[in-house]
Parts: C-alpha cells; sequence; structure tokens
C-alpha cells in the first residue's frame, strides 16, 4: 500500500464525515423551527367583520410564541399543550383597502394578503340558497344587466364545500377560496347572497363578504344547533 494515498483516503473520509455532521445539524435546526398554521378559513382577499375584536386562531408546536400583526396592531399569544392558540385584536374600522395579515413563529411566517374589514355574512340553508347567479340567469333575464356591471372589488364570496360531518369541526379539510365579485366569478356564487350583498354594499358603502355554506337537498335538521334540540319535545 502506497503510504501517500493512505493519507488521501483519510482526509476524503473525515471530509465526507465531517459534510455529513454539517447536514444532519441542519436538519435538526430545521426539524427544531417551530412549524404554525392557520386555521384554513384564513386565505387572501378575505373579509373580517368591522366593530367586533378579531380572533386568529390556528396551530403551531406546544409552547411556541406566536406572533399576530394587522392594521397596525400586534399581539402575541403561546400555544397551548395541544398546540392550539387564539389571539384576539381590537375592533377595526370598515376598511376597502387591503392590508396584511402576518404570523410569525420563530424563523416562519404566514402571510395573508389583500384582507378588508366591512360586514360578514352567514348564507346557508339549502336549494333555494344553493341555486347560483348562472342559474338566475338563465330563468331571470332581467337580472343580466346587473351581473354586466358586477364588478365589484369591494364585495367577496367564500364557498364552504367541506363534506358532511355528525360532529362540529377544528378545520376545513382544505383551504378556503375568498373570490372577489366581478361579473365571470360572481356566475358560481349563490344568487341570494350575490343580490343580498350587491345591495348591502351600495346603500353601506362599506366592504360586504358573504361565507355560503348552503347544500341543496338536505334536511333542515343539521342546520340547527344541537342545543335547540335539548328539551323540545
Amino acid at each position: 500500500m502506497i503510504p501517500g494515498n493512505s493519507m488521501l483516503r483519510r482526509q476524503s473520509l473525515s471530509r465526507v464525515a465531517s459534510v455529513v455532521v454539517g447536514v444532519a445539524v441542519a436538519m435538526m435546526v430545521v426539524d427544531a423551527a417551530a412549524e404554525v398554521r392557520l386555521a384554513t378559513v384564513f386565505a387572501d382577499h378575505m373579509v373580517l367583520q368591522r366593530g367586533r375584536p378579531v380572533p386568529v386562531w390556528g396551530w403551531a408546536d406546544a409552547g411556541a410564541t406566536i406572533t399576530v400583526q394587522l392594521a397596525g396592531q400586534t399581539a402575541e399569544v403561546i400555544a397551548d399543550e395541544d398546540g392550539a392558540w387564539e389571539a384576539v385584536l381590537e375592533p377595526l374600522s370598515a376598511s376597502a383597502e387591503g392590508c396584511t395579515l402576518a404570523v410569525a413563529c420563530d424563523d416562519e411566517q404566514v402571510l395573508i394578503q389583500d384582507v378588508l374589514v366591512g360586514d360578514v355574512w352567514h348564507a346557508s340553508g339549502q336549494s333555494n340558497m344553493a341555486m347560483t347567479v348562472a342559474a338566475v340567469l338563465e330563468q331571470l333575464p332581467a337580472a343580466v344587466p346587473l351581473v354586466a356591471h358586477a364588478d365589484l372589488p369591494a364585495v367577496r364570496f367564500c364557498r364552504i364545500d367541506a363534506g358532511e360531518s355528525r360532529e362540529p369541526l377544528e378545520d376545513l379539510a382544505s383551504p378556503a377560496q375568498w373570490r372577489v365579485c366581478t361579473p365571470e366569478t360572481v356566475r358560481r356564487c349563490s344568487a341570494a347572497a350575490f343580490f343580498c350583498a350587491e345591495r348591502l354594499h351600495r346603500e353601506l358603502g362599506v366592504p360586504v363578504a358573504v361565507v355560503d355554506t348552503s347544500r341543496g337537498g338536505t334536511p333542515i335538521e343539521p342546520f340547527i344547533p344541537r342545543e335547540a334540540f335539548v328539551g323540545h319535545p
């Protein structure tokens, strides 16, 4: 064996070992970073209710510190033993100027863009509520001009398509999508929700959003809170 070659092998193995250790340490650092996520109803283009405390919630590693920033406010909370956390911001005035909701934990940050503040409504029920604008246009030509002028950046819609569940869910199975109202996007929205939102926005002059959870062909009982049945004959 040539002594020089043996020395080169030992030096190469030493370098490889150093690289492996370095990668392992880097992976440990990455794994140690606290992961933070928001409830999936928080998404770009959403609208928050004006004049009421603003709850922002989600999950992270147990004991992690989460910082929430929005419209000049900052709140700091600590995730509980299950990793759940909730920050409550002070009430906000109506605003059609999009702002950013920032949630940070260690070096990780989640940004929700184009957030407005106004009135948020919940549309629910059966097929009459689920009927879309496109379906109405086929039967009511008089509605065509109103929809054609539905370029309303301060009106937003959020359709929840989560499947059925016998128990209340902690979170949606997939991220919510908040749609800015345009003549194209509104065709897929609830007609009742659109006509209501358009009028409210026009009369109140504030951003308006509708969260639609309607389900055609469903019984009425699932829409009633369980507590309402207690003691009812």
